[in-house]
Order: C-alpha cells, then structure tokens, then sequence
C-alpha cells in the first residue's frame, strides 16, 4: 500500500492572511539577517584566530631574541658601594585589620538596644 498525502486547505479572511503573511516574510528576512550576522562572525572569529597565532609567532621570535642578547651581552660587575644603593627595595606589606568578633558583638547588642528603647517611647507616647 502507498501511502497518499492528504492536503488540507483551510480558509483564511484577507486581513488575518495579509498579517500572516507579513508575519512570514518579516520572519524570512530576520533568518537572512541572521545567516549575515553568523557569516560575519565566522570571518570575524577566524581573523582573530589568525592574529593569534600571529602573535603568539611572534612572541616566541621576541623570547628567542630576548634568549640571544641575554647570551651575547656580558654581565656588569657593579661595585659594592653602588650596589647598597640599588638594592631592591622591598615592597610595603598591607594588613586588613579586622575588628574583633566581640566588639562587633557588643555593637550590635548595643545598637539593638537603643533601637528597642526608641521603640518603647515610641509606643508609649
């Protein structure tokens, strides 16, 4: 047995077909703009993958170079007087001082306990 295809046909007033139908082509123009926007961006995404690697040949050039002239150019001696001078200073270390847990305990407490009087003259007044 084939199978047979049945069609159905549905009618439509001109006014709810034209909105549909302008529906559908507004939809049709939204997936070309969009397949556009994806084409771009796959330019894009590849231009940047190829800049990339640019840069990334380019860094190990720089590194190998860096290598070289390390290798190529003596160390300087420098005298003893002018070392003290230029050592490395050391960098300030910061610390985060936090207050006890017990004064923040006893702030609250406290804070808690004016809130509540303000209250009470509050509702006695």
């Amino acid at each position: 047995m084939a199978q047979e295809s049945k069609s159905l046909y549905i009618s439509l007033d001109y006014p709810e077909y034209k909105r549909n139908k302008a529906n559908l082509l507004s939809t049709q123009i939204d997936l070309i703009n969009l397949m556009k926007y994806i084409q771009t961006f796959k330019k894009i995404r590849q231009e940047k993958n190829n800049l990339k690697m640019q840069l990334h040949v380019l860094f190990e050039k720089l590194s190998v170079d860096l290598k070289n002239i390390n290798t190529h150019f003596p160390n300087p001696a420098i005298p003893k007087n002018l070392r003290d001078k230029f050592k490395p200073r050391k960098k300030p270390s910061f610390k985060i001082i936090e207050p006890e847990e017990q004064n923040i305990d006893n702030l609250l407490d406290k804070e808690l306990l004016e809130i509540q009087e303000k209250l009470r003259m509050l509702n006695s007044s």
